[in-house]
């Protein structure tokens, strides 16, 4: 493809919409389609940590940073490919650089976005004593978790509340705020409008100084060609700031540049005969984007190849001057979309016999209108039964309609939005083994709910967001229910007393006992999650 002639556009996917999250390539492609972008093709992007999802280096979505480089050396070894503003194509280094400052005494560097490992894949020798920012993206249900390894002891946080943030960290935007409450470890839940600003071993002491109440300023930017770095790995030149880059995949090896092969790479790395995914550029800005299938179940007819026959391929055959290999074997997986067909089908032949969930992708969308695409997403697709209430993440490029086939069984109540995700939950009022069909912007039905044999115990809060308390000061819950259920604080900052019943709602109130900075979650009949947290201003 030609990136720079118009009616096409590169753009890179994530599983789930999530740092830690797994998805095959169709499934990331149809996400978009449901957000409104046209997709025509795809392929698997960077490799990644299969126990949990997490890319292994850069990714850049719209001009906003998911993740960045494990390390700065990281950009180097392994480049990435990435589009601008102009929509052109190139392969290079690419690194995140951030800067802080937190009240007047305060200011650092700050480089890794969402690595919250300390080993493998994922978070292969990024530096132990460091500082690390988190988003709310960093999980599914927005925790600040740990993923492969240990970190250090030594471990403070600082949540701080950004305005006019979107829970997208834009590139080149500078952030005001402030902290909100600090933490000694990790496990805390936060809203889509805070980050977390952490700092590990030897970092840890400055960020456990920080207070409630101090002023944040943050600010990131992209950085391409060549650094120099100071011994504690922070960075003395970053390079050339690349802030007009709007879609950015890390590659795992560059197996040419300028028209040579890598020899350091292709002579001793990729040796062996494998499914791989290559993308190359030529020196007009063509993109070649290129799979190779190994046997498998279903497939016999290629043996694989190795980096350095793939590589001359590219070379040789399609002109390409700088290439770089992606995630190959299993996790090999290109889609296509043929002329005048409503689906993406997969056009390889994926080593296990059925496309791998894999950590991001790159895909193709058209400016051009495709035939029978389908207007929206659901995290959920199969007929179920269910006790309490139940949460749809529907995905859609606007407002969708969300009702239940027969009235009377379940209420639905749109609970929250992000961005292009609409989350409806859906609460049994039925009799146990009563069902209602799900239906979706009026389309065919979608899947079957059925009531369960304890549906009788369903609470439903008025309160999921969370929620600032002046300190002396009280908060109320309502929670419908058909039993009374049971209201706790997750710690003596706040306390909980029971204030009135009316028909089905109960009615909480919640006193902020504790000091400011201080906040905890609130639980429902001893459940493992808190449905809403608190803190105290």
């Amino acid at each position: 493809m030609n990136p720079s002639a118009g009616g096409l556009h590169i753009l890179a996917a994530k599983a789930g919409d999530t740092v830690n999250a797994l998805e095959t390539v169709d499934s990331q492609a149809q996400r978009e389609l449901a957000k409104g972008n046209k997709i025509v093709a795809g392929i698997n992007a960077d490799s990644f940590d299969m126990d949990y999802g997490s890319n292994r280096g850069i990714l850049i979505q719209n001009g906003s940073i998911l993740t960045s480089q494990p390390y700065s050396a990281y950009t180097t070894d392994q480049p990435a490919f990435f589009v601008d503003r102009q929509n052109g194509a190139h392969i290079g280094p690419l690194r995140v650089g951030g800067e802080i400052q937190i009240g007047s005494g305060y200011k650092a560097e700050t480089d890794l976005v969402n690595r919250n490992h300390f080993w493998g894949p994922a978070g292969y020798k990024s530096p132990v004593n460091s500082t690390r920012l988190y988003t709310a993206a960093l999980m599914a249900d927005h925790r600040m978790v740990h993923g492969t390894g240990a970190p250090p002891a030594e471990q403070a946080y600082a949540l701080i509340q950004l305005r006019d943030y979107d829970g997208n960290l834009h590139v080149g935007s500078t952030y005001k705020g402030q902290v909100v409450l600090t933490y000694a470890s990790a496990g805390f839940t936060f809203p889509k409008d805070c980050v977390v600003y952490a700092g590990y071993g030897t970092k840890a002491a400055q960020v456990k100084a920080l207070t409630a109440g101090m002023d944040v300023t943050l600010t990131y930017h992209l950085y391409t060609g060549g650094y120099t770095q100071n011994p504690d790995g922070t960075l003395k030149d970053r390079g050339t700031q690349a802030d007009d880059v709007v879609t950015a995949v890390n590659s795992f090896q560059l197996l040419a540049r300028g028209g040579a092969l890598n020899h350091a790479v292709v002579d001793s790395v990729g040796t062996d005969k494998r499914a791989r995914t290559v993308i190359g550029i030529t020196g007009a800005g063509i993109v070649h984007i290129v799979t190779v299938s190994e046997p498998g179940p279903k497939f016999s007819a290629s043996e694989g190849a190795t980096m350095k026959d793939i590589a001359n391929y590219m070379l040789t055959s399609l002109n390409c001057r700088d290439v770089v290999n992606m995630d190959g074997g299993g996790s090999t997986d290109m889609i296509v979309r043929n002329a005048g067909d409503g689906r993406l089908k997969t056009v390889n032949y994926p080593t296990e016999g059925k496309p791998r969930k894999v950590s991001d992708s790159l895909l193709i969308a058209s400016d051009r209108a495709l035939p029978g695409s389908r207007s929206y997403l659901s995290d959920t697709t199969a007929d179920m039964t269910v006790d309490g209430p139940y949460t749809f993440k529907i995905t859609s490029g606007s407002k969708p309609s969300f009702a239940m086939g027969t009235p009377g069984i379940f209420s639905v109540r749109l609970v929250k939005r992000q961005g292009s995700d609409y989350f409806y939950q859906v609460t049994p009022t039925g009799a146990p083994g009563q069902q209602a069909g799900v239906y979706v912007n009026g389309g065919p039905r979608l899947l079957v709910l059925t009531v369960g044999g304890s549906a009788e115990t369903a609470v439903v809060s008025d309160t999921t967001a969370p929620f600032t308390v002046r300190q002396g000061g009280q908060y109320q819950f309502k929670l419908t229910s058909a039993l009374r259920p049971q209201l706790v604080a997750g710690s003596p900052s706040f306390s909980v007393s029971f204030a009135k019943r009316e028909g089905s709602r109960w009615y909480f109130k919640v006193r902020a006992v504790g000091r400011p900075g201080q906040g905890c979650g609130f639980y429902i009949n001893r459940a493992a999650k808190p449905v809403a947290v608190g803190s105290i201003k």
